[in-house]
């Protein structure tokens, strides 16, 4: 997918979220009304949490994301084009915050089935090494 930024560094992430829903779908928050379940495992423990917003298709969201590399950024996702965007925020602000982000987010709703297949499928792997 082709990844490129939006140019700012946001101070907090509400102003990426606000930066991203403008892009994604002008402005209209109630059009990303699916919450966007982690169900891949990897070193931030998002699995089973909520990270982000997406249309009822899918086909557009974003996602509070932390890499080594990037630090905390969201990725605002488009799947309308022929070519996919993905446009990068980057976020002044700690791992921590993201953390609270995410778990703020997951306490409003129930787990979905997949996304508790997810999470078993990842102990699965670490109980037997990654195999």
């Amino acid at each position: 997918m082709n990844e490129r930024s939006c140019g700012i560094i946001h101070n907090d992430i509400e102003e990426a979220i606000n930066h991203a829903y403008l892009g994604l779908v002008q402005g209209h928050k109630q059009l990303l009304s699916a919450p966007y379940w982690g169900t891949r495992g990897g070193n931030i423990a998002n699995i089973g949490k909520v990270i982000g917003w997406a249309t009822l298709d899918g086909r557009k969201r974003w996602r509070l994301d932390f890499d080594p590399m990037k630090g905390v950024h969201l990725n605002e996702e488009d799947f309308t084009f022929a070519e996919p965007k993905k446009i990068v925020h980057s976020i002044r602000c700690s791992f921590l915050m993201a953390m609270t982000y995410w778990n703020k987010w997951t306490s409003r709703y129930d787990k979905p089935p997949h996304v508790i297949e997810a999470e078993e499928e990842i102990d699965r792997r670490r109980r037997e090494g990654f195999k």
